[in-house]
């Protein structure tokens, strides 16, 4: 399959990429403009493959099918306005070029935190490769000559107030709004059966009435709980009630969990989030809280990211086919599509751990809830959307 994809993508770039031989004012001379048939495709495993170098997912590669990325600057000039030299320096370890840059370290693992593997990125070969295509690859001028991406704004308010409604697209806001096809409706019928039914003690009902009776209940959560001394969210909580009232409920993503999770929320749709602490455990309430804060702003893993670069930073502007969000909580627990099934907050924070290729932190850990508890503060005077779809 891979050889298949390198062979579109070079079929691809012998159609569009002309040599367009614009000069470079920086730097030592560029490449020399070139012929299709001499550009080097060795490199494109690598800038496409996403267990790799993975380049597409941040750049946009004009004149190659498929490709959206706008997070990062097109690499359609890179062989113009770097020398081999500098791009490779650039691939190898971008900060020496810029401390402050975003793109990760390929060549290199030096100051990698919580990363999942101390190898670094690519290998010298395989940088030598990506350069060489860099450096030969000319996109038609007709590409070149467009003016810069802006980030996707649907709406006049501010892209740091939006919640992740907003970046859905057509097709799915369809699928979201139309109740007959939605299947969060699903799952919220089912944990409105759950919500009745007794099992060895007593049902949710017993306890709690009439789950309308509960609305505005999800919105305080995480919370620290003075009997385990830790931050617990709705999914912990529906767990430690299921163990009193025997139910045989095990693991956050535990289809069960997540139905009354969904049931909850979809109760207390449309109020306001407000988190504060309980003024007997607001000390603690607030370590946990600087604890998130921090994390958020933490570079972490290979890719030598903090949740802040692409959620405060990145906001509108596009990772191949996904539109970044400011990451509020709003909408959850959520139907994702490309899992097929509900996810709790705690299951997407941690595939953004896995995509950073960052060490994985176990389900229920606390540096999940410490996010978690940030993330809801950030959201604070924004409204309960969830359950939602997700792409």
């Amino acid at each position: 399959m891979r050889l298949g994809f390198c062979s579109l993508l070079f079929a691809l770039l012998m159609g569009n990429f002309s040599a367009i031989g614009q000069n470079s004012d920086q730097g030592q001379s560029p490449a020399k403009p070139v012929e299709a048939a001499q550009v080097s495709t060795k490199g494109l495993q690598w800038i496409n493959d996403k267990n790799s170098g993975n380049c597409a997912a941040c750049h946009a590669m004009p004149g190659v099918a498929g490709v959206q990325s706008t997070f990062a600057p097109p690499l359609h000039e890179a062989g113009q306005k770097w020398t081999p030299a500098e791009l490779t320096q650039w691939v190898t370890d971008a900060r020496q070029m810029n401390p402050n840059t975003l793109m990760p370290s390929f060549g290199s693992a030096k100051e990698w935190q919580k990363a999942n593997s101390s190898i670094p990125i690519l290998t010298t070969e395989q940088i030598k490769s990506v350069v060489d295509t860099l450096t030969t690859w000319r996109a038609p001028s007709s590409i070149s000559n467009r003016p810069p991406t802006k980030p996707i704004n649907p709406s006049n308010k501010p892209l740091q107030h939006l919640s992740g409604t907003a970046f859905l697209s057509p097709e799915l806001l369809e699928l979201q709004n139309d109740l007959s096809s939605n299947p969060i409706g699903l799952w919220t019928e089912q944990g409105r059966a759950l919500w009745n039914k007794r099992t060895s003690g007593s049902s949710c009902a017993q306890c709690h009435g009439n789950v309308a009776k509960m609305r505005g209940a999800a919105l305080g959560f995480p919370r620290w709980s003075a009997s385990k001394q830790k931050l617990v969210n709705l999914e912990d909580q529906i767990l430690t009630c299921a163990e009193r009232t025997g139910a045989a409920l095990k693991g956050l993503e535990n289809p069960d969990v997540l139905s009354l999770s969904a049931l909850l929320h979809s109760v207390s749709q449309g109020m306001e989030i407000n988190m504060t602490p309980d003024a007997t455990t607001q000390s603690l309430w607030q370590n946990q809280l600087r604890a998130g804060e921090k994390l958020f702003n933490t570079r972490i893993g290979r890719m030598n990211l903090a949740c802040s670069h692409c959620h405060d930073q990145k906001i509108g502007l596009q990772m191949r086919a996904e539109v970044i969000s400011p990451g509020h909580p709003t909408g959850f627990p959520i139907f994702k599509m490309s899992w097929q099934a509900m996810g709790s907050v705690d299951r997407r924070l941690r595939a953004c751990f896995s995509g950073v290729q960052a060490e994985l932190p176990e389900p229920g850990s606390a540096v999940l809830r410490q996010l978690e508890l940030y993330m809801k503060m950030r959201a604070n005077g924004m409204l309960v959307e969830g359950p939602l779809l997700r792409r």
